[in-house]
């Protein structure tokens, strides 16, 4: 196998182990801590994080792993990516979805080296819907290959969008919400923005934006979408990054005039 082939296999081995102590898990309420103000951890997120690191290091014991449960995740907004090769793990995004026993959460999981995204997994446990990509070799949906939509009419654009914990970006989002709910068919919130994305990698939406993300939100999904032929960028229309807070993706045909409605609201 080549390189990307290696870390894709990988990364869909390590959701698998995370989705099956997840199921299990399931019999029993999960144990909910608070970290910080909106922001909950469980032992669900400890035990699938513990089950993803084993299959990863397993394989690329020397890799860097950087988990939303990870001491590293306290100092996220400074971090760079290394020039070797890197993890970013989300063990459950939707954490709080989770906790309250609503089938809308993930496992996101990403591979990458320097500014490169490499390969992606994103799990929807609940459903058994397992997207995946690897850089050049295209996405899928539990094998099978998937594509961006190609709506092209606004009025028919489904549309999705989460909240982040921060007052200032919930109203934020909420302008963004105002110029764009008399223009789209109808607007999403998933409460999990790494599924959101595998969504708009399969076509089921197709647009997402979200004012303040971190990287283990994001960068599982953002692979997806370039490889099902989507487009990313931030909210200005910038390239996007893995450090960038705020991000639109689309299935590509529209996206310019979003990103025009959103100028005056930035």
């Amino acid at each position: 196998m080549t390189e990307v082939q290696n870390l894709l296999q990988t990364s869909l081995d390590a959701a698998r182990a995370a989705g099956d102590v997840l199921r299990e898990k399931s019999a029993t309420a999960p144990e909910v801590f608070e970290k910080s103000y909106r922001n909950l951890v469980t032992d669900g997120d400890f035990a699938a994080d513990k089950a993803i690191q084993g299959v990863i290091r397993a394989a690329f014991p020397d890799h860097l792993i950087l988990s939303e449960e990870s001491d590293l995740a306290d100092d996220i907004d400074n971090w760079t990516p290394p020039d070797g090769f890197w993890w970013i793990i989300d063990p459950i995004d939707g954490t709080s979805n989770y906790a309250r026993g609503m089938p809308s959460w993930s496992v996101s999981i990403a591979a990458g080296k320097g500014e490169d995204l490499l390969a992606a997994a994103v799990y929807d446990v609940t459903r058994d819907h397992l997207f995946s990509a690897g850089k050049g070799l295209g996405a899928s949906l539990n094998g099978q290959p998937m594509k961006v939509s190609t709506q092209d009419e606004m009025a028919r654009t489904m549309f999705s969008a989460d909240w982040a914990v921060g007052e200032q970006y919930r109203l934020q989002i909420l302008r963004l919400i105002n110029v764009l709910m008399p223009k789209v068919r109808s607007l999403r919130c998933w409460g999990t923005s790494a599924l959101a994305l595998a969504h708009l990698a399969a076509g089921f939406l197709d647009c997402y934006v979200h004012v303040q993300l971190k990287p283990w939100d994001a960068a599982g999904g953002v692979l997806l979408i370039q490889e099902a032929g989507g487009t990313i960028t931030d909210l200005r229309g910038e390239t996007w990054q893995i450090r960038s807070p705020g991000i639109f993706a689309s299935n590509g045909v529209l996206h310019d005039t979003f990103i025009e409605m959103f100028a005056p609201e930035l």
